[in-house]
């Protein structure tokens, strides 16, 4: 991974302490072709404290009325025999 700004390499990984939040959504009808999805699908930007840019994943949420900008979210992972260190790890983010 690299710097955005100035393209020096990363090789530092700091956890994350804090939990990120909303910064904007928005919710999909539809799949990649344009067919209908059985239930609306909610995607956010999350953003976190002290971290510049931002995640864009899956909110799992039961009522969409539930997520606002700003909301707290948490992540939800894959049992951790299954992860890999990837972004795939995260299945969503909920709110908190």
């Amino acid at each position: 991974m690299f710097c955005p700004s100035c393209f020096v390499e990363i090789k530092e990984n700091v956890p994350l302490e804090k939990p990120g939040y909303v910064y904007s959504y928005t919710i999909v009808n539809r799949n990649r072709t344009g067919e209908p999805l059985d239930e609306p699908l909610t995607v956010a930007l999350i953003k976190f404290e002290g971290v510049k840019g931002g995640i864009v994943h899956r909110l799992q949420i039961d009522d969409q009325s539930s997520v606002s900008f700003g909301t707290k979210v948490a992540l939800i992972l894959k049992d951790e025999r299954e992860r890999t260190g990837a972004l795939t790890d995260i299945i969503a983010f909920r709110p908190q």
